[in-house]
């Protein structure tokens, strides 16, 4: 099972612009550099605050990468466009199979939903 970073901040309105157009160089910058990096979703909830979901491998992939802070200039700039930290959680992902597998879930529209694994 994964570990899940739930990271929820606020941008200022003159800051999104900046905001995404730092996220693919933080990616990517993540990629490269940070061991245990699945994934990465960032959801805006309100007008001014952000979700960022944060897939890691593990407990130790997720500390090793708060070590590394903002260690490369991509990851800073992302980090700089952040007016306020609200919370960051720690979360274990249970929809995946007991082999590793992730189970899949589609559904389809219509009066009984489909699921396929």
């Amino acid at each position: 099972m994964s570990v899940i970073e739930l990271t929820t901040f606020t941008v200022k309105p003159e800051k999104t612009a900046a905001l995404l157009a730092a996220r693919p160089g933080m990616l990517r910058a993540f990629r490269e550099d940070r061991r245990g990096f699945l994934d990465a979703c960032l959801v805006r909830v309100a007008d001014d605050t952000w979700l960022d979901f944060v897939e890691w491998t593990d407990d130790a992939a997720w500390d090793e990468s708060k070590a590394k802070a903002a260690n490369r200039p991509e990851i800073a700039e992302f980090f700089a466009a952040i007016d306020e930290l609200v919370s960051v959680r720690r979360g274990v992902r249970y929809d995946d199979a007991a082999d590793g597998a992730r189970v899949v879930r589609t559904i389809s529209p219509g009066p009984e939903p489909s699921q396929a694994g």
